[in-house]
């Protein structure tokens, strides 16, 4: 998925002439704390609710307030995954896009990200869920696939946290099977440490309840 594809409609930039209050207003509206500041499809930069509030002038505009643009951008058709590198690097709740070209397209919110991370994954996918830990060097997704194959599952999805000052890692797994019993064992006998498994109906009916809550709340 495109940066292109997500672009959040609900986000409209910013000019050098707008009024700091009106500024201040939009970002409230939208739960948001920078916005981008754009003339002639040109971006100009980022402003955020900080810099405004730590300015002590009366009668402030964008253009008393903006500082040299530090090129925070996303291209067009950058993929999802860079989105959310750039986010988690810069600490925006609202990334400019622009076209190969350099001229402003658009802007994707933080939660618009979540709402579409949320949507694609496969959490409503029918099937279980296992979670192992192991030290990082011992990680080899071939063998873990290989394990589960043999016990005619597949793996739908998957994903790895890392935890700071650890070498220890979490290997989420969703399958497409709610028999996980003989697998489970199998990991085990391979030495791996299961430390979570969802495979009962309330298990699963869990999760998505808090999936369903998601989207409400993005949605709101």
């Amino acid at each position: 998925m495109q940066a292109k594809e997500i672009i959040s409609s609900s986000i409209l930039p910013l000019s050098l002439k707008d009024s700091a209050n009106i500024a201040l207003k939009i970002m409230q509206d939208l739960h948001v704390y920078n916005l981008p500041v754009v003339e002639k499809n040109k971006l100009l930069g980022l402003i955020s609710e900080n810099e405004i509030m730590n300015m002590k002038k009366d009668k402030l505009f964008v253009e008393d307030i903006l500082k040299t643009s530090d090129d925070i951008y996303i291209f067009e058709d950058q993929h999802l995954f860079n989105i959310v590198d750039y986010f988690d690097k810069h600490s925006l709740s609202v990334l400019p896009v622009l076209s190969r070209s350099k001229k402003y397209v658009g802007s994707i919110t933080n939660s618009k990200i979540l709402f579409t991370l949320a949507k694609s994954s496969a959490v409503r996918s029918n099937g279980g869920i296992i979670v192992l830990e192991m030290n990082e060097k011992d990680y080899s997704l071939s063998k873990i696939s290989s394990i589960t194959e043999s016990n005619n599952i597949n793996i739908l999805s998957s994903y790895i946290t890392s935890f700071n000052e650890s070498k220890n890692i979490e290997v989420t797994l969703k399958l497409n099977s709610h028999n996980l019993d003989r697998l489970l064992k199998d990991f085990e006998r391979f030495n791996y440490h299961v430390s979570a498994s969802f495979n009962k109906e309330n298990d699963l009916s869990n999760i998505e309840e808090r999936y369903d809550s998601l989207m409400r709340y993005l949605n709101t």
